[in-house]
């Protein structure tokens, strides 16, 4: 009786499970249900950050292909640039060069000329669009480094997003059958570098518009070396030039018709002096034909006066003889008179001679200068396009 007791007592002990049981399949059930709309829910809102997050890496994409091309094309303008520089500095030189070498015209051709003046202007030229291309490149180097800067500051949003995204889209597809789920503990909670979702977005549109703003300043910038200011000044600088070469032509054909003349006028000299100098020699021929001439007449009077006595007499024969003798003595002076005549004018032909062979060597000088050196020089006046830098 004991034994059947003991085994009854202990049968009716053991708890009813099927309240439990139907208690646990309602929590599970639920908690189930529950849990599996809270990752959905996540699912959801991941995807909707991921898709927020896409709209604005399509948007710095775009802005970063946009700052890269617009890089490019400021290494562009500064090659231009500098390329623009280089040229307007060879005008520069050969305008300082030609200066310089007219400097060694001589005495007399060294005057302020219109070459010297259209030199002056064309320098001036120079130094305006020197300054111009200098400012233009100071402030391409200021462009450059703010692209740049925003460069990377559109780099950096771009890949933090497309690494975003990334992340977002592998949590989009982790599920309870993912292979790589794991425990992280002490995650559940908000780090306090973490931002605001209103701060995100300010961040990130602030960026953009920094960038967009970064862009434009960086075509219009694009556009002034382009501008007609630029344009305008070469265009200047080219018709200068123009305007110095037909100077130089014009002063070489002056130069080259004096020069002309005083050879002509020295071939001319050159026949007055052998004139005068034959002249001169026909005179002194002349001059010792009469001192013949008077040798005979002295001579005759000498004799007539050792005449005897009476026969001693004035007769028409001394007479005429007196008359000879002064007639000679007149024709010699008068010979000498124009001897001394003939040598003064010999000498101021030959002074004038020595002046016009000086003449014509400064003006050979100076045809060598402006019509050889000068000339060579602006023939390697740079193409106008090169002066833009093209």
């Amino acid at each position: 009786m004991e034994w059947r007791k003991v085994n009854h007592s202990l049968c009716r002990s053991m708890p009813s499970v099927s309240g439990l049981e139907h208690e646990s399949n309602n929590i599970i059930a639920s908690i189930a249900a529950d849990i599996d709309k809270h990752q959905l829910e996540s699912t959801l809102r991941i995807r909707q950050r991921a898709c927020d997050l896409n709209s604005y890496h399509v948007i710095a994409k775009k802005y970063s292909e946009m700052v890269k091309d617009e890089l490019q094309l400021l290494a562009q303008c500064k090659t231009r640039l500098r390329k623009a520089i280089e040229n307007v500095n060879i005008v520069d030189g050969i305008n300082r060069e030609c200066r310089e070498i007219r400097k060694n015209r001589l005495t007399e051709d060294l005057v302020r000329d219109t070459v010297e003046e259209e030199l002056f202007q064309e320098s001036g030229l120079c130094q305006e669009i020197q300054l111009l291309y200098k400012s233009v490149l100071t402030e391409y180097e200021a462009t450059f480094s703010t692209l740049k800067k925003a460069n990377t500051e559109i780099q950096s949003l771009w890949g933090d997003q497309k690494e975003a995204i990334t992340l977002e889209t592998e949590n989009i597809g982790l599920n309870n059958r993912s292979p790589h789920i794991s425990y992280c503990h002490g995650i559940a909670r908000l780090d306090p570098d973490m931002s605001t979702v209103d701060l995100w977005e300010k961040y990130t549109k602030e960026t953009l518009e920094n960038v967009k703003m970064v862009l434009e300043n960086s075509r219009s910038f694009r556009k002034k070396i382009s501008s007609p200011v630029i344009e305008d000044s070469v265009k200047d600088l080219v018709v200068q030039a123009d305007k110095v070469v037909k100077a130089f032509l014009k002063r070489n054909e002056e130069t080259q018709n004096a020069l002309t003349r005083m050879e002509c006028e020295l071939q001319r000299i050159l026949k007055e002096i052998a004139h005068c100098e034959q002249l001169y020699v026909d005179l002194e021929t002349l001059g010792r034909q009469i001192d013949y001439n008077l040798k005979v007449v002295q001579t005759r009077l000498d004799n007539r006066r050792r005449r005897p006595g009476p026969e001693n007499c004035r007769d028409p024969a001394q007479y005429g003889l007196m008359t000879e003798i002064k007639t000679v003595c007149d024709r010699v002076s008068a010979i000498q008179q124009q001897i001394y005549k003939l040598q003064e004018t010999i000498t101021k032909l030959y002074s004038l001679r020595k002046e016009l062979e000086r003449q014509i060597q400064v003006k050979k000088h100076t045809l060598s200068i402006d019509s050889e050196r000068c000339m060579n020089f602006r023939k390697q006046f740079p193409h106008p396009c090169l002066l833009l830098g093209f």
